[in-house]
Parts: C-alpha cells; sequence; structure tokens
C-alpha cells in the first residue's frame, strides 16, 4: 500500500472526523460540488537513495487542507486531522496556517504534518 493510501484509511477511519467530515477526505482534490467541511491532502516524497538505487528512506510532507463555512468550524476539523494524524499514523505535525476562499466563501487551517519511512 502507498501511503496515501494508509492516511486516507487512517483519517477516514478516525470516528470523530468521519463525523465531521463524513466520507469528504480526497486525496489531491475535492470532487466539484460536495458540501463543506471536507479535507484535502496532499504528498511531497524526498528519497534518500543509495549508490546501487535502492531507496533508504522516504521522507514525506503532507499538507492537509481543512476546510468548512467558517474559521471555527475549520479549527475544529483541522484538530480532528491532528488527533487523527496522533492516533492512527507515525506521521508529525509540524505547523498550521490559515486561510479563506473568497470565491467559494470557505475557510481553511492547512496543516503539514512529516512522515519519515526507512
Amino acid at each position: 500500500m502507498s501511503i496515501e493510501t494508509d492516511l486516507h484509511a487512517a483519517l477516514t477511519s478516525y470516528a470523530p472526523l468521519a463525523a465531521i467530515a463524513g466520507s469528504r477526505i480526497a486525496l489531491n482534490g475535492m470532487a466539484q460540488g460536495q458540501p463543506a467541511p471536507f479535507v484535502v491532502f496532499s504528498t511531497s516524497h524526498a528519497r534518500d537513495v543509495g549508490l546501487d538505487g535502492t531507496v533508504l528512506a522516504d521522507d514525506v510532507s503532507i499538507e492537509l487542507q481543512c476546510w468548512a463555512a467558517d474559521p471555527v468550524q475549520a479549527s475544529a476539523l483541522a484538530d480532528s486531522v491532528e488527533a487523527a494524524l496522533r492516533t492512527n499514523t507515525v506521521a508529525v505535525p509540524l505547523s498550521r496556517a490559515t486561510g479563506r476562499d473568497p470565491d467559494v466563501g470557505l475557510d481553511n487551517e492547512t496543516i503539514i504534518a512529516q512522515l519519515l519511512i526507512s
């Protein structure tokens, strides 16, 4: 399984998060027309490769965008995502940032997390 598949399973199986976002947790983008709240995540891999081409480690950065109708809901969703990460993965949340997309009228909190696979 990939880290992306494992991460999706870890998030969707965390009951407090599922109570808020339901099944609206997606990799790379949310289907148009889905109601908030929802979570969109993406990953970036930096692999350490040996001289023979063997992958020795995979340093994975994870960006999790938590979208909701207002800042309070976005923060509560982000809190639940962080709890899911701490409970169901070994990914370490490193930072959070807030934002708003006026074009769609939604607020977000973005979590950056790190995971080292060796």
